[in-house]
């Protein structure tokens, strides 16, 4: 019978996502391991779907280890998509910008929510380190774009 009794008290004192981390670490793949360090750690992450969309941002909700029910939630900073051919960012929406025009922003508003089984890449993202791996081509019509680069 007190094996029964004492998960009840113990959920008292962890909260969801404290008891999330807890089972990702004994029961998670090497996605939702990545995903799980990225919460705690609170680092932003490149996200890349099967559509071929992507999404910047900091990972807010951790999925439930049940594959039914695995969705992510991002709160995004940039997004865009990867061209057919070469796989280049294209960046087509800048949240920060956004966000930093509104006032009385609340981040649950903004949470985008992913289905994992979508997730094609995933990695940290560094802004500040990220425009140093672009290769400059010269072209006729000079220096190629700043904002697409191969990843």
């Amino acid at each position: 019978m007190t094996v029964l009794v004492v998960p009840w008290p113990v959920n008292w004192f962890l909260d969801q996502d404290a008891a999330r981390v807890q089972a990702f670490k004994r029961h998670a793949d090497n996605v939702l391991q990545f995903l799980l360090a990225a919460f705690v750690d609170k680092k932003l992450v490149l996200i890349s779907l099967s559509t071929r969309r992507f999404y910047i941002g900091w990972v807010l909700k951790l999925p439930n280890l049940k594959p039914e029910r695995a969705y992510i939630g991002v709160l995004p900073i940039l997004s865009g998509y990867r061209d057919d051919k070469t796989l280049e960012l294209r960046f087509t929406a800048d949240y920060a910008n956004a966000y930093a025009s509104i006032s009385d922003i609340r981040k649950d508003d903004f949470i985008v929510t992913l289905p994992v089984a979508e997730i094609r890449t995933a990695s940290f993202f560094d802004p500040a380190v990220y425009p140093k791996f672009a290769i400059e081509e010269e072209s006729p019509m000079g220096p190629a774009e700043t904002n697409t680069v191969s990843a």
